[in-house]
């Protein structure tokens, strides 16, 4: 076989590390998002009361995209920020793809999550919240 191109060793990468990890013990989702007493909040909830400028995802989405991710981001530094939200049990496929020409990620990336109230907590944790594994943009 020919060599690989840097965007599919970045997305080899990226499902080795998922399902490396996913045979870790199951850890149950964090409390993202309380109320002032410190109760989780439903999805329905979270719903309710999400007030970004980001369009929610709609009911059932598992799939979403993260925007202005760090260009000089690797996968160890996504996968790190994105596990101060939720634990690796919680996705199962993240892509960050990578642009060779800048020698970095094209600021985007992909997380696959493996129910949709994964998602859900995930995308109102993480929106418009700075990346913690770098002082950069909002997500």
């Amino acid at each position: 076989g020919g060599d690989m191109s840097d965007e599919q060793w970045w997305r080899i990468s990226a499902a080795a590390a998922v399902q490396a990890s996913a045979q870790q013990e199951s850890l149950p989702l964090q409390p993202l998002s309380a109320n002032a007493h410190g109760h989780i909040l439903s999805c329905e909830d979270l719903r309710a009361s999400y007030c970004g400028t980001d369009r929610i995802p709609d009911i059932g989405v598992t799939t979403l995209m993260l925007r202005q991710v760090p260009r000089h981001f690797t996968l160890e530094q996504l996968l790190s920020d994105i596990e101060t939200v939720v634990p690796r049990t919680a996705y199962d496929f993240v892509h960050l793809p990578f642009d060779a020409k800048r020698s970095g990620n094209i600021t985007l990336a992909f997380v696959n999550f493996v129910h949709p109230e994964a998602a859900l907590r995930a995308f109102v944790a993480l929106s418009g919240r700075m990346w913690v594994s770098a002082s950069a943009q909002p997500c």
